[in-house]
């Protein structure tokens, strides 16, 4: 379900396309630069013979198949490269973040309840950074992948004493029967909030809405904290039902549970009432209520000024009813308390190029290639803008530089490719 920004035309996009374009996405948050300087960029991996190593899919799903063979370490790097091949693509962040946590079993105990040592740790920040990201991308990402957080994370619970005590032989014995009474808890009658995840992690999606409705009768009435993740997660499961609906009241019941809170509770990042917010826009907008999704992205900001996919989606909205001038400056505004952000600074080159601004365009992309090197759609934009500049030169280099990096399935190669060899004629 992750919303990716759409590919350029080859042609100069209009004012129309940028508008669709911009209706559909919010931005990436960036890391803090303390975290990013702390995380080692991995190798990147070894695809089959015959895979595109362009293609962020590639890595994704062999992401995939190494978490399914229990190489967390060799997953989480997978995911590593297919975010930087797509920056506006959320699965690859969220994937990480389970990978991660899966490598690192000491840690999850602590992670998992809340431990200030762990949580505020470096390692905590970055994880909580990536569910962050990804949701800020697409608020509904679907986080299947958590079911295997459930089940490792409750694992270790039961096998923390025995680890380190038992031979070895006997340990994986031990894991293996109690992974299996661990299956059997999670569908069990307590667990209430556990049967509910774990059918959304199974991608059974009306089971789950079921389950949450029954978590949530059993939920305590000033447990307003616990009772706000239950419905922002029922919220969800309908929006991928299509309910949209069910979805609002769900998020509505969300925000009511977390203004009803002790306000010295602390809440992690992504729990926060900006980003339910901004999820009941981006429902709001998917049901077609251009009015109330701009009210819910306004509240976002009131809650948090420095939520920058807000102004994203504020932007989108603008350009969408034909204010461009709006528009530029929602996506600016975003750059503002967010200078790192990937999908803001390419919509906000869009804007420029779409309105015949080539130099504003030019210098609006310089900083999204030196962070995002291995995307291809900034360079597609900028030899646009360079061409219609007279600067063949520079144009030619920066379609060379997107043929490199375009999938091979990608349509627009060979209007690219024409175009390059055009040029290199004159």
């Amino acid at each position: 379900m992750s919303q990716r920004l759409p590919r350029h035309m080859v042609a100069p996009p209009r004012f129309g396309s940028i508008a669709r374009w911009a209706v559909l996405l919010v931005s990436l948050a960036p890391v803090p630069g303390a975290l990013l300087a702390q995380q080692k960029v991995p190798e990147r991996p070894r695809l089959s013979e015959n895979a595109d190593t362009n293609s962020a899919a590639a890595y994704y799903d062999l992401g995939l198949e190494r978490l399914r063979g229990e190489r967390e370490s060799d997953a989480a790097d997978a995911f590593y490269w297919a975010s930087r091949l797509a920056p506006d693509w959320a699965d690859p962040l969220f994937a990480r973040r389970v990978a991660l946590l899966l490598s690192h079993p000491e840690r999850l105990i602590p992670y998992m309840e809340g431990a200030k040592r762990a949580v505020e740790s470096p390692e905590g920040r970055y994880l909580d950074s990536l569910r962050l990201r990804a949701l800020e991308l697409d608020p509904f990402v679907y986080e299947d992948l958590e079911g295997d957080v459930v089940m490792r994370y409750v694992t270790e619970l039961v096998l923390a004493d025995a680890r380190g005590r038992l031979p070895p032989f006997e340990f994986e014995r031990l894991s293996r029967d109690v992974q299996q009474e661990v299956r059997l808890y999670l569908r069990g009658e307590r667990a209430a909030w556990w049967r509910a995840w774990l059918a959304y992690a199974e991608r059974r999606l009306d089971d789950a809405a079921k389950l949450y409705g029954e978590a949530l009768k059993k939920a305590g009435g000033d447990a307003h904290d616990y009772r706000s993740r239950l419905h922002a997660q029922r919220g969800r499961v309908f929006y991928l039902r299509g309910r949209l609906d069910s979805a609002q009241a769900e998020l509505k019941q969300a925000l009511e549970e977390l203004r009803r809170r002790d306000e010295r509770v602390t809440l992690r990042v992504y729990e926060s009432k900006a980003l339910l917010e901004h999820s009941l826009g981006v429902a709001l907008e998917k049901a077609g209520d251009s009015t109330g999704a701009r009210e819910a992205y306004g509240r976002a900001l009131v809650e948090d000024l420095a939520f920058h996919p807000a102004h994203v989606r504020l932007g989108g909205l603008l350009a969408a009813a034909g204010d461009t001038g709006g528009a530029r400056s929602e996506y600016e505004l975003a750059l503002d308390v967010a200078p790192g952000a990937a999908v803001p600074r390419a919509l906000l080159a869009n804007l420029h190029y779409a309105g015949g601004d080539y130099h504003a365009a030019v210098t609006t992309l310089e900083p999204l290639l030196e962070r995002e090197p291995y995307w291809p759609e900034p360079y597609l934009v900028r030899g646009l803008a360079l061409q219609r500049l007279g600067d063949t030169a520079g144009a030619a280099v920066q379609y060379t530089r997107f043929l490199e990096l375009a999938e091979a399935a990608d349509e627009r190669r060979a209007a690219v490719a024409q175009r390059l060899a055009a040029l290199r004629s004159q």
